[in-house]
């Protein structure tokens, strides 16, 4: 498990640092980079949700939880790396939260979060 953890934070490093170019919104790049993200910050624990891509006018991303489960929907006017990223890692924390039993919100545990990626892989969340 650590091994895989290492390679996906080893990835996620990588990616940010590279030069930024433009990116199209998927639900397939969604996918991918939140499996990577899941296993790099989350250690691969957080079960795989929903994911949908549509225009939104007031945000660029949202965390719905459901009974049982989670949808990530990411902003499809989404055009740089870092916007995609920070938004996309942004709502796992949300999801991560739904999963702990607390409520999705801003407050510390979200905070340590956003600390966490913006030092370790230069996501700002």
């Amino acid at each position: 498990m650590r091994d895989r953890t290492s390679k996906a934070s080893a990835r996620l490093k990588r990616h940010m640092a590279a030069r930024s170019r433009p990116v199209e919104v998927t639900p397939r790049k969604i996918r991918i980079w939140w499996s990577v993200i899941n296993e790099a910050a989350f250690d691969g624990k957080l079960p795989i949700p929903r994911f949908n891509v549509h225009r939104m006018k007031k945000t660029w991303g949202s965390c719905l939880s459901y009974e049982y489960d989670v949808k990530i929907t990411i902003n499809s006017d989404i055009n740089t790396k870092e916007l995609f990223m920070g938004t996309l890692a942004h709502e796992m924390v949300h999801q991560w939260q739904f999963h702990r039993g607390m409520r999705m919100s801003h407050t510390d545990s979200y905070l340590r979060w956003a600390k966490k990626f913006k030092e370790r892989y230069g996501i700002i969340l």
